[in-house]
């Protein structure tokens, strides 16, 4: 038997697509697992998950559900990303951790006061490393698919009160 079967309703890319394909029509948010298929309609080792949307994913947070200090409970930690730069490793269903100190300090992400307005980044840069251990005020996050209540994927955000260096230093964190 070839795969795909004349009937079925499976999309067939080239394989050198594989790695870079994007969700199709994915409407505001839309994911689709891809995996590698012999002719014989075999499976082989690798599978990905691709992303897509036509809408920006906001995230904004209170900095207590991130770090692990009260004393940051007036600010607020705000990042955006386009779905389809979510990259989700191959073989796997999270993305890399990403540090928030590191963020913030790329411009990837921003710390908010109480009125809502961003502090300056050098300002930001000080909250998260205010205190005397240089792991106190540490976090990462990274996105990861899951299968919801309904059954369908959907895409949830973890957060480590930990350096991204920590946590890739461990080996069941890192993966």
């Amino acid at each position: 038997m070839e795969f795909p079967a004349e009937k079925s309703n499976w999309n067939v890319f080239p394989i050198e697509e594989f790695d870079r394909a994007q969700a199709r029509d994915p409407g505001n948010l839309g994911m689709e697992v891809m995996a590698q298929i012999r002719d014989n309609g075999r499976l082989l080792d690798h599978f990905r998950v691709a992303l897509g949307g036509r809408d920006v994913l906001t995230v904004e947070t209170n900095l207590t559900r991130v770090l692990r200090d009260n004393n940051v409970n007036t600010y607020r930690l705000r990042f955006q990303y386009w779905a389809k730069d979510i990259f989700i490793r191959r073989n796997a269903t999270t993305s890399a951790w990403r540090g928030v100190y590191e963020m913030v300090g790329e411009g990837d992400a921003m710390i908010l006061k109480e009125d809502g307005a961003a502090l300056p980044r050098d300002d930001a840069l000080k909250i998260l490393k205010k205190k005397d251990s240089p792991n106190e005020r540490e976090a990462s996050i990274r996105w990861a698919v899951a299968v919801g209540d309904d059954g369908g994927l959907e895409l949830n955000l973890v957060t480590l009160p930990a350096s991204e260096d920590t946590i890739n230093n461990k080996p069941l964190l890192k993966r």
